[in-house]
Order: structure tokens, then sequence, then C-alpha cells
């Protein structure tokens, strides 16, 4: 019995594992071109940032124009299962994923000590 035991509790420990989101299923997921949707700054909607986008490649690169002059930027990005860390352009931030899915992308951030809340939608990205 205690052989049974130790051989179910690896089994699902292993399928456990098995199962959790990799950093290429999340690479996956954010791959294409967001379009915003809403953005709310302190809470509050800010009509001001109406044209803001994010491109994610699968090579790591992003083209965003989210940053303080509004143009767009070229750097690089790290994902994990609930965070972006946008890197190597005029702001290095990091975002909070709140939720990814097919259609939907909602990030929040801090800029300035002011928080932000991005909704976005997909757009098919052509290469």
């Amino acid at each position: 019995f205690k052989w049974y035991r130790t051989t179910l509790y690896s089994l699902i420990l292993i399928l456990g594992f098995s199962c959790q989101p990799s950093a290429n299923d999340d690479l996956e997921a954010i791959v294409g071109r967001w379009d915003l949707q809403e953005a709310l700054r302190n809470g509050k909607p800010a009509a001001s940032l109406e044209d803001i986008f994010f491109e994610f490649y699968e090579n790591g690169n992003i083209r965003t124009n989210f940053n303080l002059t509004g143009t767009t930027e070229t750097g690089t990005f790290d994902i994990s299962k609930d965070k972006i860390l946008q890197k190597e352009t005029g702001l290095d931030l990091e975002y909070a994923i709140e939720e990814l899915n097919d259609t939907a992308l909602i990030l929040s951030t801090e800029l300035q000590e002011v928080a932000f809340k991005l909704l976005l939608s997909r757009e098919n990205l052509q290469e």
C-alpha cells in the first residue's frame, strides 16, 4: 500500500507540473497587435490615450507608443505568467497582466506615480 501511495503522489506531482503553462505558452498567447479599447488613469477614463497600441513579436521584440511622448518605440520584452517587463525603450516598465485571452488583454502599470489600466483588443499582425 505504501508503494501505491508513493507512486500515486509522484504521478500527481508530474501531472501537476506538466499542466502548468510554460513561458512559451505565455509568449504564444501575447504575440500580435493589441489596440487600446479603454484606458483608465487613476481609475478615471483617459481619452487622451485613445491611439495606444502594443505589438509583441515571437522574437521578444515589442513596438508601442505607450510612453511619455506618444511616439512609437521598439524594444524587447519578457513575459511570465502574470507580468510583462518592457525593456530597451525610453521607459522600462513592468505591467501586471490582469487578463489575457484570444481577444482581450488587460494590463495595469504605474508611470510617474500614476496608475494606468489598459484594456486592449487583438488585431491581426502582419510581419
